[in-house]
């Protein structure tokens, strides 16, 4: 499920236990997607394995529509050898 925090353009968005948030927002890079691992937001290093999506960053509804897609064919599949490699 996704998690949103009370109408902002913020959402949570937590992870198959196959995919580790840093290894994700480097995969969606690649795929020219931004999102932030829950690491960046948290600062007792008891992160969820999660990211944060911004919805305010897109310029058209379609624009998001299609990150949106982009980002769930990512987490569908299991990380690369390659993705797995990035930092």
């Amino acid at each position: 499920g996704v998690a949103a925090t009370g109408g902002g353009i913020h959402m949570w968005q937590p992870l198959p236990a196959h995919w580790a948030a840093s290894t994700l927002a480097s995969a969606a890079r690649t795929e020219g997607l931004v999102v932030a691992p829950a690491s960046a937001f948290c600062q007792d290093g008891e992160a969820p394995n999660a990211i944060r999506l911004s919805l305010g960053g897109c310029s058209s509804r379609a624009e998001l529509t299609a990150a949106l897609r982009k980002l769930a064919t990512l987490l569908e599949h299991k990380p690369s050898a390659d993705n797995r490699l990035l930092i």
